[in-house]
């Protein structure tokens, strides 16, 4: 799958929050990943939510599915953060299977 993003706003929120779009996209890979569909009102397009592990952080990374041209599909970042600690114990929680 092809991950790609805006340079200039990957710069700007490593800036802000320490974490740059290359490093978030590796959450991807991460098999205890969780993706949730952002129902915040006013997207036109839908935006998800993905939270995963990279390294020894927890990463929230907000992203949307785009089908190309050639019908291929690809993922946009738009931003990107460490989780909060009720997320990350959220995360666990799941990996765990403490549901």
């Amino acid at each position: 799958m092809n991950i790609r993003w805006d340079e200039n706003k990957s710069q700007n929120n490593e800036r802000i929050y320490g974490i740059c779009f290359d490093e978030a996209c590796e959450i991807m890979k991460d098999p205890f990943q969780i993706s949730i569909l952002n129902k915040r009102l006013g997207y036109f397009i839908e935006r998800w939510i993905s939270m995963g592990r990279v390294k020894n952080k927890i990463i929230v990374v907000g992203h949307k599915y785009i089908i190309s041209g050639m019908g291929d599909e690809q993922i946009k970042i738009y931003s990107a953060r460490i989780a909060t600690n009720k997320e990350r114990q959220e995360y666990e929680r799941i990996r765990l299977g403490r549901f």
